[in-house]
């Protein structure tokens, strides 16, 4: 389950994969708002750090935050040895803040399964295109992600010809008189 969390939040918060191994379950997440922060640190056990010193929050599903609560459940003693949300589970680093590498790993033998190719990258992606067809502002999106700048986030958006031409087709529609073309024939 540590896993499906992982990748649940990913997909849900747009974190980038070192942002989201440095939440402290203490400190980072309101469990009342089921909410989850990034929180600039230097000091990560794992070496992982925010890309940017700036905290932003984010909002969780309440099933995904359900999944959460049933993982610090089912592995509360061995999150008790870590102040971290995401922790080796087993060997001789049990309870030690899991690293980019073993997620990585993770998402290797995802793939060697499923023979579906999927990096922590590709799930911000996938955030990214998410909001913009659910109608989130590109400035949300950007803040979101985390972006500076927003050009950036252009770059995350896969935007086809075909969705161009259908957005002109209903700009038109909803304002044909503006245009006046049927007066001029």
């Amino acid at each position: 389950c540590r896993d499906q969390l992982l990748l649940l939040l990913l997909a849900e918060t747009g974190f980038r994969i070192g942002e989201l191994l440095g939440v402290r379950y203490v400190e980072d997440i309101d469990y009342q708002g089921c909410r989850i922060r990034v929180e600039p640190r230097v000091d990560n056990e794992n070496k992982v750090r925010a890309k940017y010193e700036e905290d932003r929050w984010a909002k969780v599903s309440k099933d995904t935050f359900d999944i959460l609560l049933f993982y610090y459940a089912k592995y509360r003693k061995l999150l008790r040895e870590s102040e971290y949300l995401f922790i080796t589970l087993s060997g001789e680093h049990a309870g030690q803040a899991l690293t980019e590498d073993a997620v990585n790993a993770m998402l290797r033998r995802l793939q060697k399964k499923t023979q579906i190719k999927v990096t922590s990258h590709m799930l911000r992606h996938y955030f990214a295109n998410e909001r913009r067809k659910n109608g989130w502002s590109l400035e949300l999106i950007s803040q979101a992600l985390g972006h500076r700048n927003l050009q950036t986030t252009i770059n995350y958006l896969n935007i086809s010809n075909e969705e161009l031409v259908e957005a002109s087709e209903e700009l038109f529609r909803k304002n044909a008189a503006l245009y006046m073309a049927d007066k001029l024939l």
